[in-house]
């Protein structure tokens, strides 16, 4: 703040000067620590992770020439922030509101038309909140270039196929996996390693979805390699955690801990919650299907705590399925009961209908082990005709066999239904 004071000449300094110049020094005091802080400038490659919460706005400088390309992302693992670009004139350029789910990172990639000073402003969406914090990368600041024009593209098909999956949790990831193709295709043809990991993580998890494990093992490994060429930190702890997850659908966990327990330490050192509660999600799994039930109980415990801090029904949902069948395979089946119905409540509330019939089939199979064959077959079919609907072969499959099994325990042995069922099963 500056303070202009009476001109002054050499010689006494007058009781009235004195007395103003005395208020102003007292005025700028009191008033100093009621000012925001200052601008802080953003530097390239340099990420600034910042704790905020309630009605604060966080402020970066941006001084750019006119011509400049801008690539910068916040990823938020303990807060959801809104952010906004002020141009030289107070013109607001809104680039960080479009739909997408809660744990994806906010991105812009920008050319400035004009030059001067910009300035970005982060704040709270919710700023009764709890307070969190945020990470904020400026990824490229540099001249723009003729191949440019390549990737302004695929980042608006990446942006789109964003929203298609925020907006439909069953059905967004089959309308959205060709969206994410060509942006990739995009990066590819202008060498842009950075955003190939990004379009290949997303692919590789719609792949694991979708069933088609040797597709997504293929996508992560590729994400993995990029990555660890551009030095990209979070792109390998992701891409490992990925990788991770897809060995446990191929039923490999003894493969699949090795590259989950090296990307948890990384994720945490990134403090990225949301893949840290993933990460230990399919070391639980992993430690299940190896035989160590309590170790994977404290990981699925973990990670059920991480993901509902993220704001993820679906696999806090799902890890409290996985608990369920633990429970379920010592006997306890009011302990997996509970679990079950405490996850039915999550994805219903999410929407989701995979998350659901996973569910279904663990009702299905602790109403069976407890001799109620009626319910078992009920939720069984149910889950039966979910998968069906998502065109998940894999788990239809599945279902189809145990319900062959259902049929067989209703002392139905060569009815049509257990005929039809299991051949279906050996069709799939």
């Amino acid at each position: 703040m500056t303070i202009l004071t009476p001109s002054t000449h050499p010689g006494p300094v007058s009781r009235s000067s004195l007395l103003l110049i005395v208020f102003a020094a007292l005025l700028g005091f009191l008033t100093s620590g009621c000012r925001p802080a200052p601008p802080a400038d953003l530097q390239v490659g340099k990420a600034v992770v910042r704790e905020i919460g309630g009605a604060e706005v966080h402020t970066y400088r941006l001084p750019l020439t006119a011509g400049t390309y801008l690539r910068m992302r916040i990823d938020q693992p303990g807060i959801d922030v809104t952010a906004r670009l002020v141009g030289p004139g107070g013109k607001e350029i809104d680039f960080f509101e479009e739909p997408k789910r809660a744990e994806e990172p906010d991105r812009l990639v920008w050319i400035a038309k004009r030059g001067g000073e910009y300035r970005l402003e982060v704040k709270p969406r919710t700023p009764r909140g709890k307070r969190g914090k945020y990470r904020l990368s400026l990824q490229e600041l540099r001249p723009a270039r003729a191949d440019d024009a390549e990737r302004l593209a695929a980042e608006a098909e990446y942006q789109q196929a964003r929203r298609m999956l925020a907006e439909d949790v069953n059905t967004g990831a089959t309308r959205s996996l060709g969206g994410f193709q060509n942006a990739l295709h995009r990066w590819q043809r202008s060498a842009d390693r950075t955003g190939q990991v990004d379009a290949l993580i997303q692919i590789a998890a719609i792949q694991n979805s979708l069933s088609r494990f040797t597709d997504a093992l293929g996508d992560a490994e590729q994400a993995l390699r990029l990555a660890r060429e551009k030095r990209y930190l979070e792109g390998e702890a992701r891409a490992l955690a990925l990788l991770g997850d897809t060995y446990n659908r191929l039923n490999d966990p003894k493969q699949a801990l090795e590259p989950l327990n090296e990307s948890l330490p990384r994720l945490r050192a990134l403090g990225d919650v949301y893949w840290q509660g993933l990460a230990l999600y399919s070391i639980g799994i992993a430690l299940r299907y190896s035989s160590r039930p309590d170790e994977a109980l404290q990981s699925l415990e973990q990670a059920r705590v991480l993901l509902n801090e993220a704001g993820d029904l679906v696999y806090e949902a799902n890890a409290r399925t996985v608990e369920g069948w633990i429970e379920a395979g010592r006997g306890q089946y009011g302990k997996a009961l509970e679990q079950a119905e405490a996850a039915l409540r999550l994805s219903e509330s999410a929407h989701d209908d995979g998350a659901r019939s996973s569910v279904l089939l663990l009702l299905g199979f602790i109403h069976n082990a407890r001799g109620e064959l009626e319910e078992a077959l009920r939720d069984s079919q149910e889950a039966l005709e979910i998968k069906i609907a998502l065109q998940d072969p894999f788990s239809e499959a599945f279902i189809r066999q145990g319900l062959g099994s259902l049929y067989f325990n209703l002392g139905e042995p060569r009815s049509e239904e257990h005929t039809s069922e299991l051949q279906s099963h050996h069709d799939l």
